[in-house]
């Protein structure tokens, strides 16, 4: 018999800083790096649970990535951000 530990099919993400933006997006990604959620766009102080799309991942032992990029693309400056991520 099997015993696989079934986990949460999210992670949740909270943005406690920026610096050069106002908005960050955020995704969630395989080992790979194959997204495997949908865009998440988040300011300073939001909170959000990141589902995942894509089956398979909500079992102990898989890697999870958490991708982010600035949300105004357009800008040159480089941009900074901190928080919290629970990968659970």
């Amino acid at each position: 018999m099997l015993n696989i530990a079934i986990c949460d099919n999210y992670i949740r993400n909270k943005v406690t800083d920026l610096e050069n933006t106002d908005l960050v997006t955020f995704w969630a990604a395989n080992n790979s790096k194959k997204q495997i959620s949908e865009d998440y766009d988040q300011k300073i102080g939001s909170n959000v649970k990141i589902k995942f799309n894509k089956s398979g991942y909500n079992k102990k032992g898989k890697n999870i990535i958490l991708g982010m990029e600035n949300g105004h693309w357009y800008l040159s400056e480089r941009a900074f951000v901190a928080g919290n991520v629970d990968f659970r």
